[in-house]
């Protein structure tokens, strides 16, 4: 006996959710005008390993996040090369 995987299971009952970040004002939102430098600078007094290593979990996160999204979507078959707008496949 095959156990079903979560989105089998869940597929009928979350079949009219809205996913909130497909909806198009999220989708719009851009970085504001600031100064990217300032943002990431090393605070005075914070050791600069546990800055890194707070920085690297969290870039960690959010790429894990990313990809978690984009595989809900994309599958081998659908979309085989995962490309970026404006570059082709190889050929």
């Amino acid at each position: 006996m095959r156990k079903a995987r979560r989105k089998e299971r869940d597929g009928d009952q979350n079949a009219g959710d809205t996913k909130l970040y497909l909806e198009e004002n999220v989708l719009e939102r851009k970085l504001p005008d600031a100064d990217l430098k300032a943002i990431v600078d090393l605070p005075p007094g914070l050791d600069y390993n546990e800055w890194l290593a707070s920085h690297t979990l969290a870039l960690f996160e959010h790429v894990n996040l990313v990809y978690g999204t984009i595989s809900e979507f994309c599958t081998t078959s659908g979309c085989p090369d995962m490309t970026g707008p404006g570059t082709s496949s190889p050929q």
